[in-house]
C-alpha cells in the first residue's frame, strides 16, 4: 500500500474512555464552580459595580471589558492552545493528521495543499475571535460612556 493511502491509527475503546474520564474530571468541576459560585457572585457584583473604584477604573469598566474583551480573548486563547498549535504543525508538515496522531474514526492521511486547506477553518475562527476582541474594546467604551453619563445611586451599607 502506498504511504498516501494509509490510515491514521485510531484510539482504542479503552483510550477513548480514558480521554472521556480525563476531560470530565477537568471540565465538570469547572462548570460546577462557574454555575454555583461565579454566576451568583457576578450577579451581585453587577449590582454594585458602578460604586467600586480601582484607581482610574470602576467596576463598570471591569464588567464591560470582561464581557466584550475577556470572554472572546479567553475563547481565543483556549482554541489557540488546543487546536491552533496543532494546526500550525499540520500547516508546516503539510500532513493531516500529523504523523502518529491518533484519531477517533478511520481517517486517511492527506498531504500538501489538501492538508493545508484543512487548517483554514480554525485560522478563520481565531481571526474572527481576535476581531471580536478589537471590536469589543470600542463597544465596551461606548457602553461605559453611556452608563457614566447617568447618575447611578450607590447605597453605602
Amino acid at each position: 500500500m502506498n504511504d498516501k493511502e494509509e490510515f491514521a491509527p485510531e484510539y482504542s475503546k479503552r483510550e477513548r474512555i480514558r480521554l472521556l474520564v480525563k476531560y470530565l474530571l477537568i471540565f465538570a468541576p469547572l462548570i460546577a464552580t462557574t454555575q454555583w459560585w461565579f454566576f451568583p457572585w457576578f450577579d451581585e457584583y453587577i449590582k454594585i459595580a458602578h460604586c467600586l473604584h480601582y484607581g482610574e477604573f470602576t467596576g463598570t469598566h471591569l464588567v464591560f471589558y470582561g464581557l466584550f474583551i475577556g470572554i472572546p480573548a479567553t475563547f481565543l486563547l483556549f482554541l489557540f492552545f488546543t487546536e491552533g498549535v496543532r494546526n500550525i504543525r499540520i500547516f508546516r508538515k503539510e500532513q493531516h493528521p500529523l504523523p502518529d496522531e491518533k484519531v477517533f474514526r478511520p481517517t486517511k492521511y492527506t498531504y500538501g495543499r489538501v492538508a493545508k486547506l484543512k487548517t483554514l477553518p480554525i485560522f478563520f475562527v481565531l481571526a474572527a475571535l481576535f476581531g471580536f476582541c478589537i471590536y469589543g474594546f470600542s463597544a465596551a467604551n461606548n457602553i461605559i460612556a453611556m452608563v457614566e453619563e447617568k447618575e447611578l445611586s450607590c447605597i453605602n451599607s
